[in-house]
């Protein structure tokens, strides 16, 4: 009797301390799965976010230009720049990664198919380092748009964007509307400061501004993803969610400082932000004024 009793009890510590194991190990998962999906966003939302925005601002601008001064001249005037720099953030991602370039496209429009410029790679499915780079190709162009427009202002201006910008995403701020709210209404400031020293500046022009005007609607508009850009990025994401994901889980119980170094990392992307919503505010006021025309235009057909 003793012995069974001693027995049962053994077998009753060895399931509750299984269950304790278990029930641990999953909220160590758990935690690690949340701090992944924070550092992906902190990392690489706001970027995303605002790249399908001016996809659309893009596509209204295509579609009211190419109304208002035809295909051609909307193609060679303004489409030209950023449709070569678009494809040259894919290129030069695929080399930093070790794809092979097969053919590259700077620019040449396809009527048929709509695209405008492309850039054919491969690459060993094996390889982890260059699965991974699926992702930074994917989203190249969006990179390479922002450093242009960033050399661009401090070679115009003498601006160094990151002196105005100090948007911070972190996990308070997310986990917080106020928060969020204030840190995103830093943006319009931001870009009203930059846009004061521009036009006010010691180093402003009316030549320069010209150019940064044009720059901001050639180059801006092209800081968007195709579908085809967001099947490559799609690749190299889920290899990224797994590394991020097993980094955490070898790492998390020393402490969460992969949040903390990206959290930093993103506090220098907020430079790009201010640019990428520039570019935006440009965008917008050149779909406005293409828009005012291109009714203007359909009326007077009307009355015709």
């Amino acid at each position: 009797m003793v012995a069974t009793m001693c027995t049962y009890f053994i077998f009753v510590s060895i399931i509750i301390t299984m269950e304790n194991f278990f029930q641990s190990a999953l909220d160590y998962l758990t935690k690690a799965g949340i701090s992944t999906g924070l550092q992906l966003i902190i990392l690489f939302g706001p970027l995303l976010i605002m790249a399908i925005i001016m996809h659309f601002i893009a596509l209204a601008n295509e579609r009211m230009s190419i109304y208002v001064f035809g295909e051609k001249i909307y193609l060679y005037v303004f489409a030209w720049l950023g449709t070569s720099i678009h494809e040259l953030g894919h290129a030069l991602f695929a080399v930093i990664f070790g794809h092979k370039i097969k053919e590259i496209q700077l620019f040449k429009p396809d009527p048929q198919t709509g695209t405008m410029g492309y850039v054919n790679h491969s690459y060993d499915e094996k390889n982890m380092y260059q699965q991974t780079g699926n992702f930074f190709i994917g989203i190249g162009p969006l990179l390479m748009c922002t450093i242009v427009l960033y050399g661009l202002s401090l070679l115009l201006f003498r601006i160094n964007i990151f002196d105005f910008s100090d948007l911070s995403i972190s996990p308070d701020t997310l986990g917080s509307f106020s928060l969020l709210k204030t840190e995103l209404l830093k943006l319009p400031t931001v870009v009203s400061q930059f846009m004061h020293e521009i036009f006010s500046g010691e180093n402003s022009a009316w030549w320069k501004i010209m150019i940064l005007i044009y720059c901001l609607y050639s180059i801006g508009s092209s800081m968007t993803l195709s579908p085809a850009d967001i099947k490559t990025s799609g690749r190299g994401f889920l290899v990224i969610i797994i590394i991020v994901f097993i980094f955490n889980i070898s790492t998390l119980w020393a402490g969460d400082f992969a949040t903390e170094g990206l959290t930093k990392i993103s506090f220098l992307f907020s430079g790009f932000y201010t640019l990428m919503a520039l570019a935006m505010a440009v965008n917008l006021i050149f779909a406005a004024i293409t828009g005012f025309f291109r009714l203007g235009i359909q009326i007077f057909k009307k009355k015709k």
